[in-house]
């Protein structure tokens, strides 16, 4: 099952229509049928508006990674949708606890806040915090990444949509984010600079693979502010 049919099925499951979700997007219609077709891929931070909108995880949506939208809440009568409304909150861990841990799938004893879940995700998907400017401008200083873990996951075809991973260099104390890309064949890890400057690293047996990053929050703590985006 590729994007598209991942997409289509999120899309039937939801009950909109292809106009619906256009709109609800502020796209045009014909983008909707060029990502339903596979001529087309969304934008990563589209994609993650796309899963928000069909209530879906976006590892699934991406990758295929994650729980699969399956249940039709509508036919399960009121009282059964009672517990979907309060899903448990997302632990929030820092860089190092990351690269300390044994176990990434058993991290409860290292855990500092936790916040409300923005989209569905597995019982073991985390939060971080970006605190550097590595990543711009997919993700700024402040916002908080949902990663969900993993050990295994496919170098991205050229166009398709961006794939962003949590992993440790085996000579560096911190885990890291990086966008994972494909160049003659061979997978890198991607970092970028506001200035222009681009580092490349070879993600080969040196590097620790943690988790594929599913989406981002934006918290807002300004008096009449919201959490979540």
């Amino acid at each position: 099952m590729n994007f598209s049919d991942r997409l289509r099925k999120a899309l039937y499951n939801s009950k909109l229509s292809q106009s619906e979700l256009a709109r609800r997007l502020n796209v045009k219609p014909q983008s909707v049928q060029q990502w339903l077709s596979g001529k087309n891929f969304p934008r990563h931070l589209r994609i993650s508006e796309i899963a928000l909108t069909l209530n879906v995880a976006e590892s699934w949506l991406t990758m295929g990674i994650g729980p699969m939208p399956d249940i039709d809440l509508a036919q399960h009568g009121e009282n059964n949708t009672k517990m979907y409304k309060k899903p448990p909150s997302l632990p929030v861990y820092s860089w190092l606890d990351i690269a300390k841990s044994q176990d990434l799938f058993d991290l409860d004893h290292t855990k500092h806040e936790a916040i409300d879940r923005p989209f569905p995700c597995s019982k073991n998907a985390f939060s971080l915090q970006i605190c550097d400017d590595s990543m711009d401008p997919y993700f700024c200083i402040g916002e908080y990444i949902v990663v969900e873990p993993t050990t295994d996951i496919e170098t991205p075809t050229e166009g398709a949509q961006h794939c962003f991973v949590v992993a440790r260099a085996y000579n560096e104390p911190n885990a890291v984010i990086r966008q994972l890309v494909k160049l003659d064949e061979k997978p890198y890890l991607l970092a970028t600079k506001p200035c222009g400057r681009i580092k490349l690293s070879k993600f080969d047996d040196n590097w620790a693979l943690y988790g594929l990053t599913i989406g981002k929050i934006e918290l807002y703590y300004e008096s009449g502010g919201k959490q979540g985006a």
